[in-house]
C-alpha cells in the first residue's frame, strides 16, 4: 500500500483527499479490469494468468521517470523524540481493523444469500458484487465532499455507512463503505504523524486492515453456526449492531484526539 503513503508525502492536506480518492478509484478500476483479463488468459491455461503481472513493468517505467522523490522533512533520527509513532495511529488503526472485520462478511456471504433467497443465480450475485465495486469507485471520487461534510467524524460516518449496508444485507453501500474506510484511515494517520513517519503509520493502518480481513472468515463462520439463527442473515444483524457501537465509540473518542500534526507537536 505504498500509494496512500506517497499521497500523504507528496501532497498537502488540501490535495490529499482528491489524490487518495483518485487512487482508490484506480484501485477499484484495476480490480475489475484484471478480473476480466485473468478470466480471458485462463482460457489459454492457468499459467497464462501470470502474464498479467507484466503490467507492473509499465508502472515501473512510469514511476521511475515521472514520480518525484518525496520530501519527508528529515529522517526519524533528525526528528528526535517526537518521531515516535503517536498513540493516535494505533487508535485509528484499531477502529479501521474492526470496521473491516465487520464489513468483509458482507462479501463472503452475499453471493450465497442472493442464491438462497431466490433473488438470482450466481451470475446475478457476481453482477451485484461488481456494482458494489463501481459504488466504491464513485465513493472514492467523491471523497473530498464526504470529508468536507463530516470532517474528523469521517470514520464514524463510514461506520454508519457500514451499518446501512448490513441492514440492507449487503448492497452498493458495502463497496462504498470499503472505499470510505480505507481513505479515511489513511488521511487520519497522516494528520497525526510527522512526514518522516507517514510510511510506518500507514503500514500500521494497513496491517490492521489485513488482520481484520483475515479474521473475518472466522467471525462469519462462528456466527453462522449459532443455533436457532439464519446462518446468513444473522451475520449481517450482528455486524449492524457492531457498526453502530463503533460509530458511537468513534464519536466519543475523537474529541480532541485527531489534530493536525503541527498542532500536536506545538502542544508537546
Amino acid at each position: 500500500m505504498l500509494g496512500p503513503a506517497l499521497a500523504l508525502l507528496l501532497f498537502d492536506e488540501g490535495e490529499r483527499t482528491k489524490v487518495l480518492g483518485a487512487t482508490n478509484f484506480a484501485n477499484n478500476l484495476s480490480n475489475m479490469f484484471f478480473l476480466l483479463v485473468g478470466g480471458i488468459l485462463a482460457l489459454f491455461g492457468w499459467r497464462m494468468t501470470f502474464l498479467a503481472y507484466l503490467v507492473g513493468a509499465i508502472a515501473l517505467v512510469l514511476i521511475a521517470t515521472l514520480l518525484p522523490e518525496p520530501n519527508a522533512g528529515g529522517g526519524e533520527d533528525e526528528a528526535g523524540p517526537a518521531a515516535r509513532i503517536p498513540g493516535e495511529v494505533f487508535r485509528i488503526s484499531a477502529f479501521f481493523g474492526l470496521n473491516i472485520l465487520l464489513l468483509i462478511p458482507a462479501y463472503l456471504t452475499f453471493s450465497s444469500l442472493v442464491v438462497s433467497t431466490g433473488v438470482g443465480d450466481a451470475a446475478m450475485a457476481g453482477g451485484l458484487l461488481s456494482a458494489g465495486t463501481v459504488a466504491g469507485m464513485v465513493a472514492g471520487m467523491l471523497y473530498g465532499r464526504f470529508r468536507k461534510l463530516f470532517g474528523s467524524a469521517s470514520m464514524a460516518a463510514s461506520s454508519v455507512c457500514g451499518l446501512v449496508s448490513a441492514l440492507l444485507l449487503g448492497s452498493l453501500f458495502t463497496g462504498a463503505c470499503m472505499s470510505l474506510l480505507i481513505i479515511t484511515a489513511t488521511m487520519e494517520v497522516g494528520m497525526v504523524c510527522l512526514p518522516a513517519l507517514t510510511a510506518r503509520a500507514t503500514g500500521i493502518a494497513m496491517g490492521a486492515m489485513s488482520v481484520g480481513s483475515s479474521m473475518a472468515s472466522f467471525y462469519a463462520g462462528a456466527l453462522s453456526g449459532v443455533p436457532g439463527q439464519d446462518p446468513l442473515r444473522f451475520v449481517f444483524l450482528v455486524s449492524a449492531i457492531g457498526f453502530g457501537v463503533l460509530a458511537a465509540a468513534e464519536l466519543l473518542s475523537m474529541r480532541g484526539a485527531v489534530a493536525p500534526v503541527g498542532e500536536t507537536l506545538s502542544e508537546g
